[in-house]
C-alpha cells in the first residue's frame, strides 16, 4: 500500500474536494467526449447519402436555431443556476417561462424558414425549419428539470441522460439513412435526441410546478441574463451573417462543403468549451473567491495548450486531405485546406474561450465582449475575401481570432499582477 501514497497525496482521499473535482472533471469529459464521437460517427454515415447543396439548406437552418435559442435560454440558465435561493414557486415561474420561450422560439424559426426559402428560392426550407421548431419545443420543455439538476451538480446524471439518448437517437438517423430519407435522416436523429433528453431528464428528476408566479424573479432573470445574451447574441448574429455570405456569394453547394470541413473541428470546439465552462470556470471562481492566486495556473494551462495546439496543427496540416477523404468520402477531396483552416478557427477559439474564463472569474465580465470587436471589425474584409474564394475568408477570420486573443491575453497578465500585489 506504500506505493499507492503518492496517488492519494495527488487526488486526494475519496471525500477530499480535489478527489471531488477531479471525479467532475472526468464525468463531464466523458460525457464530452462520448457525445461528440457519436454525433460525428453518425453524420460521417447520413452524409455519404447527403448533397452538398442539401447540407447548405441545413446549416443555413440551424444558424436560425442558435440564433433563436441564445435569443431565448442561455442567459436565462445562467440567471437560474445563479440565484441564491430558489423555491417551488421560483421553479415554476422558470418552467413556465421555458415554455412560453419554446413556443415562441419555434413559431420564429418557422418566420424565419419562411423569409429563406423566398430568398433562396429553394423549396423545402419552411418544412426543414417547422421540424426544427418541434425539436426546440421539446428541449425547452425539460429545460427547467435539467437546470435544477446542473444548479445541484449532479454531473452523473446529465452524463447518463445525454449519453443513451444520443445513442438511440444515433441509431434512428443511421437506419434512416440508410433507407434513403437524406437530410432527414439528420432531422429526426435531432428531434428524437431532444424528446429523449427531456423525458429522461424529468424522469430522473421529477418535480411539478405549481401554478404560480413570481414576477419579481422573473425580472431578475432577465436583468441578469440580458448583458450575457446580448455577448453570444452578437456573436451568433456574426457567424449567421457569415454564413449567409458563404452561401449567398459562393453558393449552397459551398456552404454545405464548409459544414463538413468543420464537423471535426465542431467537437473539438464543444469538448472544450464543456471543460471550460463546466469544470476550469467554476474551479477558477472558488480559487478567486479564496484568496488564492491564479497566476501560475493561468501561465501552465497556457504553456500546456499552445504546445499541444502547436503539435496536434503540425500534424494535421500534411494530412488534412486524407482525413477528409478517409471520414467523409472522396466526393470531398478539395476541401483539406478548408479543414485545417478550420482547424485553425477552432485552435483559437477554443484558447480564447479559455483566457475569457480566468479573466470572468476575476470578475472582469467585459472580456466576454473583447472578441466582438475583432469580429464585427473583420466582417467587412470577411466578405471582400469572399470574391477570391473560402480560403481567403478564413484567413482573415484567423487573424481576427489571433488579434483578439492576444489583446486577452495581455489583459489576463495585468488583471492577475494587480491582483498577485494585493494578495501579498
Amino acid at each position: 500500500m506504500l506505493g499507492f501514497r503518492p496517488f492519494k497525496r495527488f487526488f486526494g482521499q475519496a471525500s477530499s474536494p480535489r478527489r471531488k473535482n477531479l471525479n467532475k472533471l472526468s464525468i463531464v469529459l466523458g460525457e464530452q467526449v462520448g457525445l461528440r464521437v457519436i454525433n460525428f460517427f453518425t453524420f460521417a454515415f447520413v452524409v455519404r447519402y447527403v448533397q452538398p447543396a442539401e447540407l447548405g439548406i441545413l446549416g443555413l437552418a440551424w444558424t436560425f436555431i442558435y440564433f433563436v435559442e441564445t435569443l431565448s435560454s442561455n442567459g436565462l440558465v445562467s440567471a437560474f443556476i445563479q440565484y441564491e435561493r430558489i423555491n417551488a414557486v421560483r421553479k415554476a415561474t422558470f418552467f413556465w417561462l421555458c415554455q412560453f420561450s419554446g413556443v415562441l422560439s419555434a413559431l420564429l424559426v418557422l418566420i424565419l424558414g419562411v423569409v429563406a426559402e423566398s430568398v433562396f428560392g429553394r423549396a423545402g426550407i419552411t418544412s426543414i425549419c417547422g421540424c426544427l421548431g418541434c425539436l426546440i419545443i421539446f428541449r425547452m420543455s425539460g429545460l427547467a428539470h435539467c437546470s435544477m439538476v446542473l444548479r445541484e451538480q449532479r454531473q452523473g446524471v446529465l452524463a447518463s441522460r445525454a449519453l443513451i439518448s444520443n445513442v438511440l437517437s444515433s441509431g434512428l438517423g443511421v437506419y434512416l439513412a440508410f433507407s434513403g430519407f437524406g437530410i432527414w435522416a439528420l432531422l429526426w436523429k435531432n428531434v428524437l435526441q431532444a424528446f429523449l433528453d427531456s423525458a429522461f431528464i424529468i424522469m430522473f428528476n421529477p418535480w411539478k410546478p405549481v401554478r404560480a408566479l413570481d414576477c419579481s424573479f422573473t425580472a431578475h432573470l432577465f436583468q441578469f441574463s440580458f448583458p450575457l445574451v446580448g455577448a453570444k447574441l452578437v456573436r451568433m448574429g456574426i457567424d449567421s451573417v457569415r454564413q449567409v455570405g458563404v452561401g449567398s456569394v459562393l453558393g449552397l453547394k459551398v456552404l454545405g462543403s464548409l459544414e463538413v470541413a468543420r464537423r471535426l473541428p465542431d467537437i473539438a470546439l464543444q469538448v472544450g468549451k464543456g471543460l471550460i465552462w463546466r469544470f476550469l470556470f467554476p474551479l477558477n471562481a472558488e480559487k478567486v473567491r479564496r484568496g488564492e492566486r491564479l497566476s501560475s495556473l493561468y501561465r501552465r494551462f497556457s504553456i500546456f495548450s499552445l504546445v499541444v495546439a502547436s503539435m496536434a496543427l503540425s500534424i494535421i496540416y500534411p494530412f488534412s486531405s486524407h482525413i477528409i477523404i478517409g471520414l467523409f468520402g472522396s466526393q470531398w477531396t478539395d476541401l483539406g485546406f478548408v479543414f485545417f483552416l478550420s482547424c485553425v478557427v477552432t485552435t483559437l477559439s477554443i484558447y480564447k474561450g479559455f483566457i475569457q474564463s480566468f479573466l470572468i472569474s476575476l470578475g472582469r465580465s467585459r472580456a466576454a465582449v473583447v472578441d466582438i470587436y475583432y469580429m464585427l471589425g473583420a466582417l467587412p474584409l470577411f466578405f471582400f475575401a469572399l470574391r477570391w474564394g473560402l480560403d481567403e475568408a478564413l484567413m482573415i477570420t484567423i487573424i481576427a481570432n489571433l488579434t483578439a486573443c492576444i489583446h486577452l491575453h495581455c489583459s489576463s497578465i495585468k488583471s492577475m499582477q494587480s491582483i498577485d500585489a494585493v494578495i501579498e
